[in-house]
């Protein structure tokens, strides 16, 4: 047998990414990762599909219609929307005649500026998305649901977390639904997506979903809850995605502190960018590990390479060997960014959590022009929500235990308790980490919380962290 052999590259595609059965990216995070637009609207309207059993049969087609009135022609206008056969009645209900082409248009452009800013409800019939979707009457179909993001959230919470989510949006008592009484359209629920099996759960898994129950419990107002769920949502896919090649399912991340000294601004810089490479080589050699085992892996080797794009090989070597070969070299020859090819084009979840990051404002930089790589960077809303997931209402805890629970449930590492931290993140394989500029980013972290009242510090030194009262 030769010392080399090559295999088509769609054929490890379909094998890494999958098609009607989970493939090893799927198997190993129990979510899709073949995309980079997807932010946490889709994840949150996915998530209340998921929770509820679906969405109305309209399918958000008639809120749609009327928060763009420009957007769409005469298909949208007030005269097309007034004699519809489909929601002509709901529309003269919510706008009756009496108030007048001014008001009307008024009043439809005030849903469009709060429903719509960020242009996330596309026309009638593709699938539309408000990230303020309060209640389940204002939900729309959702095109992301296909990659089961939010089913693995609802996984993560548990049965008292979904009953949580789902009595969030079967409630109207909040300031948004109330203001958009009128434009709530019920209607039968309709899921449009099959479930696809998970795998069992992980510790990350279990202390994601107590983090948020947690949340779920906070007195916040239900669109201050919703957001802040969302945005720990995202923390916890890219966490995941990220510390699915370590035994427990944790990472071993280095976030920096958003608002840092100017003096101080580059240190540590490379080792938290070294952080998320380790905890992507890690979930290599656990993508290599489950591909060895899969039952497609013997007929792809032995079918061979006759056209197309392929992957080269060592043949003198293990099995988990020869697929961690084949990962590495299918990185290299078929990175998302240089191939456009359907059939060959590899979406890496890694670059999925990355754009995710950066959508929640907790990786940075936001592009990769500088040259530098991509690190976690904790603001002070990503503290508060962190604090809330940590901390039950009512109750305080000092900023050390705050950070404890953090690094112990979702291996967040930051410098609060520097020289233990060093050692953790030296274990993970971020060498060379400085005890003094850890804890330095510990201090700005502290600092940025004070300044934003989210922290308080003592007369002995210390400081402590509340949930609400």
């Amino acid at each position: 047998m030769p010392d080399r052999a090559r295999v088509s590259l769609h054929a490890v595609r379909t094998l890494l990414m999958g098609g009607d059965e989970p493939g090893v990216f799927e198997t190993l995070l129990g979510f899709r990762a073949a995309t980079e637009a997807i932010r946490g609207v889709h994840i949150m309207n996915d998530l209340a599909q998921c929770v509820l059993g679906g969405a109305p049969e309209h399918g958000g087609d008639f809120l749609c219609q009327v928060v763009r009135p420009d957007d769409d022609g005469a298909e949208n206008s007030e005269e097309a929307l007034r004699n519809s056969p489909r929601f002509g009645r709901a529309f003269a209900r919510a706008f009756p005649d009496e108030l007048g082409r001014r008001r009307v248009d008024a009043l439809r452009r005030a849903a469009t500026a709060v429903l719509n800013f960020d242009r996330g409800m596309y026309k009638a019939g593709d699938r539309m998305a408000s990230a303020l979707a309060t209640h389940r009457d204002l939900l729309g179909f959702e095109q992301f649901r296909r990659f089961q993001v939010g089913r693995y959230i609802e996984h993560a919470l548990g049965e008292d977390g979904a009953r949580q989510v789902r009595d969030l949006y079967e409630t109207d008592h909040d300031p948004i639904t109330r203001a958009f009484r009128p434009l709530l359209l019920p209607g039968d629920l309709v899921d449009t997506q099959k479930r696809r099996p998970l795998p069992p759960r992980t510790e990350f898994d279990e202390a994601l979903g107590r983090g948020l129950r947690t949340l779920l419990t906070q007195r916040l107002a239900k669109p201050a809850l919703l957001r802040a769920l969302a945005l720990a949502s995202s923390l916890g896919i890219v966490l995941k995605v990220l510390g699915r090649g370590r035994p427990t399912g944790t990472p071993a991340v280095l976030a920096l502190a958003a608002e840092r000294e100017a003096s101080r601004r580059r240190d540590l810089r490379e080792e938290a960018v070294t952080s998320i490479r380790r905890c992507v080589a890690d979930f290599d050699r656990a993508c290599s590990l489950e591909l060895s085992r899969h039952p497609g892996l013997q007929q792809m080797l032995a079918s061979g390479h006759e056209e197309g794009a392929f992957v080269e090989f060592g043949t003198n070597a293990t099995v988990l060997d020869q697929c961690a070969e084949l990962i590495a070299a299918a990185r290299r020859d078929a990175g998302s960014s240089r191939t456009t090819d359907d059939d060959t084009r590899i979406w890496w979840p890694d670059r999925f959590a990355v754009r995710l990051g950066r959508q929640g404002g907790f990786i940075l930089p936001q592009d990769d022009r500088a040259g530098w790589g991509r690190y976690f960077a904790l603001s002070p809303e990503h503290v508060e929500v962190l604090t809330l997931m940590c901390v039950p209402p009512g109750q305080r805890r000092s900023w050390k235990e705050l950070w404890s629970c953090v690094r112990t449930d979702f291996g967040i590492v930051v410098g609060v308790n520097a020289p233990a931290e060093a050692v953790a993140l030296r274990d993970a394989g971020v060498l060379h980490v400085g005890v003094e500029a850890l804890a330095a980013n510990g201090d700005d972290l502290l600092a940025q919380a004070c300044r934003r009242a989210l922290a308080r510090r003592l007369p002995d030194s210390g400081a402590e962290v509340g949930g609400t009262t």
